[in-house]
C-alpha cells in the first residue's frame, strides 16, 4: 500500500522515536514488517516471504521506482560523454548514478526484485545485484549492514542495507550510494541477423574454397571471411559511426592474440588464442568475439604460415568467440573462472576440433568418408586435448585481470554498450 511504501521510505514512527506501548506503535511495527524492512531477522524473513510472492517480477520502463536513498546526485549517469571523478582525477563515462549520502543512511529497494548476488567489488564495495524481471537488473553499491542472500525476494522500498564508508575510488566524493540499472538477457535482432549472415555466408565460402578453388584461393577466401565478420560487428553501432577508441580496443585484443600465439610457438597447440577470443566475446559481445577470432588467425598465419586451413581456423575461433558472447548475454555463461574454464575446454575440443578435423580430411582428399573422418578425429584427439587444456590454463590465469581491465576501459570510455 501507499502507506507501507511511505513508511518504508521514511522509517516507521516507532523506529524514529522509539515509541512503545501504544496501539499506533504496534500498527507501525506491523506495517514495517509487512513492507519488508530488514532491521531485524524477523522483519527480513517477512520481506523475503511477502515480496513478490504473489506475483512474478514484471519490471518495465513504465514501472514507478522508489529512490534508493535520500540524497543529492553527486555524479550523474552518462554513457555518451565523460564526467569528472574527483578521486581518480579523470573524466570517464558513468554507467550508474552516484548519490551523496551520509554513512549509515538506509538504502531501499527501488523496485520489487530477487537477489542475484551479494559480492565485494573493488570499486563499489559491498554490492547487491537484484533481478527485477524482463531482463532488468538493479545494482546497489557502497553498502554495509546487508543481510540478504542470493535467491531472496525483496519488496519495493524495503531496506536492503545502509551506506558504507567510500572505497578508495570515491575518497574525495565522500560516502555515497552507487546505483545502476542494466537491461540484459535477450539476444538482439542484430545478433540474430548476424547468426543468419554468418551461417549462410561462411559455410558457402568454405565449401567454395575446397570444391571450386581446391584450396588455392585461401587468401581471397580469408579476406572475404574477414569482411563477413566485420559486417555484424559494425551493425552493433546501429546507425552511428564507431568511435576510434572502440576500433582500437578490438585491434589491441587481436594484437594480443597474435603476440600470444607467437610467444608460444615452441609449444604445439599450447596457445592463448581461444582464451583471448572467449574473453572478448564476454566483454564486448559475440560480434566482437567473432571478428577478433578471425583477425587473430589471419594475422598470425602471416608469421606461422598461410594455407587453405586459414579460413577454417578463422571460422572456428570466430564461432567460439561469438558463442561465448551470446551465452554470456543470455546468462548461461557466467564471468567466473570455473564457468569460463569449462566453456573454454568444451568449445575448443568440440567446436574447434569438430571443425578442423573434418576440414583436414577435406583439404587432404577433397571429400569425406566415414572411415577417414573417424581416423582424423582419433588422431586429432590428443592435439585437441592439449589445446583445450591450455585454454583452461590461460583462462584461469587471465580471465579475472583481463575482464577487470576491459570493464574499466568500457566504463571509462563508454565502449560498445548494448
Amino acid at each position: 500500500t501507499e502507506r507501507q511504501d511511505a513508511q518504508a521510505v521514511n522509517g516507521t514512527a516507532a523506529d524514529q522515536n522509539g515509541e512503545t506501548g501504544s496501539g499506533e506503535t504496534a500498527a507501525n511495527e506491523e506495517t514495517s514488517a509487512a513492507s519488508g524492512t530488514v532491521d531485524s531477522a524477523e522483519n527480513q524473513e517477512t520481506a523475503v516471504e511477502t515480496a513478490g510472492a504473489a506475483q512474478d517480477l514484471m519490471f518495465s520502463e513504465a514501472t514507478i521506482m522508489e529512490l534508493p536513498v535520500t540524497g543529492t546526485v553527486l555524479i550523474p549517469y552518462n554513457m555518451e560523454n565523460t564526467v569528472y571523478f574527483p578521486t581518480l582525477d579523470l573524466y570517464q563515462c558513468n554507467p550508474g548514478v552516484v548519490f551523496s549520502a551520509a554513512e549509515g543512511t538506509p538504502v531501499l529497494a527501488a523496485a520489487d526484485g530477487e537477489v542475484v548476488s551479494v559480492e565485494n567489488d573493488a570499486r563499489t564495495g559491498l554490492t547487491v545485484t537484484m533481478n527485477l524481471g524482463n531482463g532488468y537488473e538493479a545494482i546497489y553499491g557502497q553498502l554495509t549492514d546487508v543481510s540478504l542472500e542470493a535467491g531472496q525476494k525483496v519488496q519495493k522500498a524495503a531496506r536492503i542495507g545502509a551506506v558504507a564508508a567510500p572505497t578508495k575510488y570515491y575518497v574525495k566524493e565522500g560516502s555515497n550510494l552507487f546505483f545502476e540499472m542494466k537491461k540484459d538477457g535477450k539476444v538482439s535482432r542484430r545478433t540474430w541477423l548476424a547468426i543468419v549472415l554468418l551461417l549462410l555466408i561462411v559455410p558457402v565460402l568454405l565449401y567454395i574454397s575446397v570444391r571450386i578453388f581446391h584450396g588455392r584461393k585461401y587468401l581471397l577466401c580469408s579476406l572475404i571471411l574477414v569482411v563477413a565478420a566485420m559486417l555484424p560487428f559494425f551493425m552493433m553501432f546501429e546507425g552511428r559511426k564507431p568511435k576510434a577508441r572502440e576500433i582500437m580496443v578490438i585491434s589491441v585484443l587481436a594484437a594480443i592474440g597474435v603476440a600470444g600465439r607467437a610467444a608460444f610457438f615452441m609449444l604445439p597447440s599450447f596457445k592463448p588464442v581461444a582464451a583471448i577470443v572467449i574473453l572478448t566475446g564476454v566483454s564486448f559481445g559475440g560480434e566482437a568475439g567473432f571478428l577478433v577470432g578471425c583477425m587473430i588467425m589471419l594475422l598470425s598465419n602471416m608469421f606461422m604460415g598461410q594455407g587453405p586451413w586459414t579460413p577454417w581456423q578463422m571460422f572456428a575461433f570466430g564461432l567460439i568467440g561469438f558463442l561465448a558472447g551470446i551465452l554470456y548475454r543470455v546468462g548461461i555463461l557466467k564471468a567466473r573462472k570455473a564457468d569460463l574454464c569449462v566453456f573454454g575446454f568444451l568449445s575448443v575440443f568440440l567446436i574447434y576440433g569438430g571443425i578442423m578435423n573434418p576440414a583436414g580430411v577435406l583439404m587432404s582428399y577433397g571429400y569425406i568418408t566415414k572411415e577417414s573422418l573417424i581416423a582424423n578425429y582419433i588422431s586429432g584427439a590428443p592435439v585437441d586435448l592439449v589445446h583445450a587444456a591450455s585454454t583452461v590454463i590461460f583462462l584461469w590465469v587471465l580471465s579475472r585481470p583481463l575482464l577487470e581491465k576491459l570493464e574499466r576501459i568500457k566504463r571509462k570510455y563508454g565502449l560498445i554498450q548494448d
